[in-house]
């Protein structure tokens, strides 16, 4: 296993490493059609008592059909789940971000921070369901024991590269991380690197009305947040020059640009909710 570079950072034993592998056997991105459907079904019912959402666009995505799933689901195998994957890279400013992401009628992997695996049950719940537990460099420094059931940032590259060349869609937010402003000029390149990587089309996506930047309406019954997501045109590799961080830059200055428009529609999207 790979360590940060802190020498603070203990070092695994041989069979602390082995029981992290075995408890990371199926966080590989790619789980049960079934079982995405119920899951993403329930994920929803739970967000919908906070948030009234809506997603637009949806022709936009590279699929047959905006309801398109794949007749099969594998798990195993080197046989392609769907002949179309995708980078979804939506802006980020608020936890309902993620069940609105969801509002996307396709299963997805998901790399997300330890949190989401930290106990037994959510490790059982997730992982199976596209979740990809990682270490981000934040966690190196506060929480160095999370280590111990969770990828390194390397390692979970290779599984998201491994899981788009199997024809599963990956969520990957370039914000990195929640934040409480409409900037997106520190975007980092991980999703562009990620698209660019397995030659697949990079998705923006344009959330509005839950952030702290947007302008907030809610529902009379519940006093629901509404929130608008605007699927965007897709960004392909292959309509670029140059070598790859040249791209990479490229593909997330158009990504930038198109959250920014996107947003302005979700904007007035939300307003007539």
């Amino acid at each position: 296993m790979s360590q940060a570079q802190s020498a603070d950072i203990p070092v695994l034993s041989p069979q602390a490493e082995a029981k992290r592998l075995r408890g990371l056997r199926n966080a590989n991105g790619v789980g049960p059609w079934f079982g995405h459907r119920v899951f993403r079904r329930l994920i929803l019912m739970v967000a919908a008592t906070r948030m009234k959402g809506k997603i637009h666009g949806l022709h936009q995505l590279p699929q047959p059909s905006p309801t398109y799933y794949p007749p099969r689901y594998r798990r195993k195998g080197d046989s392609h789940i769907s002949d179309y994957p995708f980078v979804v890279a939506p802006n980020h400013q608020h936890m309902l971000d993620i069940p609105l992401t969801g509002f996307i009628p396709r299963p997805m992997a998901w790399p997300s921070k330890p949190d989401f695996v930290r106990w037994t049950w959510l490790k059982w719940l997730n992982q199976p369901q596209g979740c990809i537990p990682f270490m981000r460099d934040v966690d190196w420094a506060k929480h160095p024991e999370y280590q111990k059931f969770t990828y390194t940032k390397d390692e979970m590259k290779d599984v998201v590269h491994r899981a788009l060349l199997r024809g599963q869609p990956v969520v990957l937010y370039p914000q990195g991380t929640r934040r409480d402003d409409d900037d997106l000029s520190d975007a980092k390149l991980g999703a562009m690197y990620a698209a660019l990587r397995a030659n697949v089309p990079l998705v923006p996506l344009a959330i509005y009305g839950v952030g702290k930047a947007d302008e907030h309406r809610r529902t009379h019954f519940l006093r629901r947040s509404c929130a608008a997501a605007v699927v965007m045109e897709p960004i392909h590799p292959e309509n670029y020059m140059g070598g790859d961080r040249v791209v990479a830059r490229a593909m997330q200055r158009d990504w930038q640009m198109a959250i920014e428009k996107g947003r302005e529609l979700a904007r007035v999207l939300q307003s007539t909710m």
